[in-house]
């Protein structure tokens, strides 16, 4: 059976979902609109056979040249995975790994200028532990906690480098 479902219900299934894990950090809909427009993000939202929102992932490109001692080394492209969702009625099946796995792969498309190494970077609410395990489990390194990442709650910056 196929259903008809409109980008409205898909941007507000992703905003409630947003502010039901999130709270006042969550996504608003301005910013989901943004991120679903813009080529410099990448963006994958998945739906149920029922046609219901079961997952979405939204990642951006940012690119760095580090410098030590006043000497360019290397060049690295960054990847920001802003978002990696299963909720929680589909978790289990594979979708987030298969999210992470696309995402990673299509960070190719994104502009990097040039660079021979990505780091990927995220960041993990403190309450969402399923979240750190998951990470850890995908070869990602906890490295730092932000305490002003999310306005009311500590983060774990999770990290990940490739070379291209």
């Amino acid at each position: 059976m196929q259903t008809d479902i409109t980008c409205r219900e898909v941007i507000d299934a992703i905003v409630d979902n947003e502010v039901d894990l999130f709270g006042k950090d969550g996504m608003t809909e301005e910013q989901v609109r943004h991120v679903i427009k813009s080529p410099n993000w990448l963006d994958v939202v998945c739906m149920s056979d029922g046609g219901k929102l079961s997952g979405y992932a939204f990642a951006k490109a940012k690119s760095i040249t580090w410098r030590r001692n006043k000497e360019v080394s290397v060049s690295r492209g960054k990847i920001w995975l802003a978002r990696l969702c299963v909720l929680p009625e589909y978790r289990g099946n594979g979708l987030g790994s298969q999210m992470l796995e696309w995402i990673t792969h299509e960070s190719d498309e994104l502009p990097t200028e040039g660079a021979d190494i990505i780091e990927y970077k995220c960041y993990v609410p403190e309450s969402l532990t399923h979240g750190q395990i998951w990470m850890r489990n995908k070869g990602w390194k906890a490295v730092s906690i932000d305490r002003k990442h999310y306005h009311d709650a500590e983060a774990y910056v999770f990290r990940k480098t490739a070379s291209i």
